[in-house]
């Protein structure tokens, strides 16, 4: 009900925080097609999101995710 930015921010973040990569992912894309931005979210947030944004980038930039980490090359 309702989507909001900062909803879809809470839930890249636990996803986050239990290794759900690709999830997280999805969540943090929903958030900012809503128009997350720091500014959005309670100033008591803005150090977590700092760290789900740096987080979201790494992952991104890693060819590796929580559902590809089983598998082997070859």
């Amino acid at each position: 009900d309702n989507p909001t930015d900062a909803k879809y921010f809470h839930k890249a973040d636990a996803h986050l925080r239990a290794g759900e990569n690709r999830a997280a992912l999805a969540a943090w894309d929903q958030a900012e097609g809503l128009g997350l931005t720091r500014e959005s979210l309670n100033r008591m947030e803005h150090d977590r999101y700092e760290e789900a944004k740096a987080t979201v980038e790494q992952i991104r930039n890693s060819s590796v995710t929580q559902a590809d980490s089983g598998r082997r090359a070859g």
